[in-house]
């Protein structure tokens, strides 16, 4: 019936589930949460009610302006405002999905880089861990749009860690 399935080793099939459980846990403690807060204030002292009303303006955001980053945020910030047809709801939930599913990446991509530091610890990641939970309690997480350089920086430091140094720029 699952032929494929059988050509795994069970080793590599722990691993692979060791590897995404963390990520997963994260993104089902956040989807929790947010069903909790539908009808509270989520969006606390965050920037996404901003973010909101920054892609209402007309046109492209940040041609001749000076950003501290990249402008790619500001795409996608209002390219999510355009699939949500200017609807505040569901504009919030997709940059939700968003910084859930970037700090889902984040947690999955430290805990490779522990094992890429520390091989000897392959026992039970506890920095991982570590992060996982202030993830979890901390709201700068989910306010701001952090979790995607975060990412970023965490892909780029693997790949040079890992001797990938095209990849890692």
């Amino acid at each position: 019936m699952f032929s494929g399935f059988k050509s795994l080793r069970q080793n590599d099939l722990n691993l692979v589930l060791q590897d995404w459980f963390l990520p997963y846990l994260f993104i089902a403690a956040r989807f929790i949460f947010y069903l909790g807060n539908v009808s509270g204030n989520l969006t606390g002292f965050g920037d996404i009610p901003r973010y909101f009303e920054v892609a209402a303006l007309h046109g492209w955001p940040y041609f001749d302006y000076w950003s501290e980053y990249p402008p790619v945020f500001a795409f996608i910030n209002t390219l999510i405002f355009r699939l949500s047809n200017g609807q505040q709801f569901l504009f919030e939930a997709l940059m939700y999905i968003l910084f859930t599913l970037s700090g889902a990446v984040s947690i999955w991509l430290f805990l490779k880089l522990d094992l890429l530091v520390s091989p000897k610890d392959k026992g039970f990641p506890i920095r991982s861990w570590i992060f996982l939970v202030f993830l979890l309690v901390l709201p700068y997480s989910w306010w701001y749009f952090e979790m995607l350089p975060v990412s970023l920086m965490l892909l780029g430091l693997y790949y040079a860690l890992d001797g990938n140094s095209t990849l890692s720029g």
